[in-house]
């Protein structure tokens, strides 16, 4: 087994390209395809000390694609960019006041 540069034999780098092929098929996104290999490569070194298996590193590529689905479902995501915004803001404080304002009226 010859050993290039980053410490990977051949047949890991070739396995790590399917997955990272496989993952892509699944998020679309080159960078959350890259995320998911990194991720599941890492938990398959830190449990088993190296890839071996192509059908485990798919089943785990696989796992952790649908739990970051099921997360994205639970907790939802802002960008950055609405936290900066004053429109974002002003229109919360004057969902508020309409909310403050309707409950008085019934008071």
């Amino acid at each position: 087994m010859s050993s290039h540069g980053n410490g990977q034999s051949a047949e890991e780098q070739d396995l790590v390209q399917a997955a990272y092929g496989f993952a892509l098929s699944l998020t679309h996104p080159p960078q959350e395809a890259e995320d998911v290999v990194q991720q599941a490569c890492f938990r398959v070194i830190s449990k088993k000390g190296r890839l071996h298996s192509r059908s485990h590193l798919f089943k785990v590529v696989r796992n952790l694609f649908y739990h970051l689905e099921r997360r994205k479902k639970l907790v939802p995501i802002e960008s950055i960019n609405d936290l900066d915004d004053p429109a974002v803001d002003a229109s919360g404080i004057e969902i508020q006041m309409d909310l403050e304002t309707e409950l008085d009226s019934r008071s």
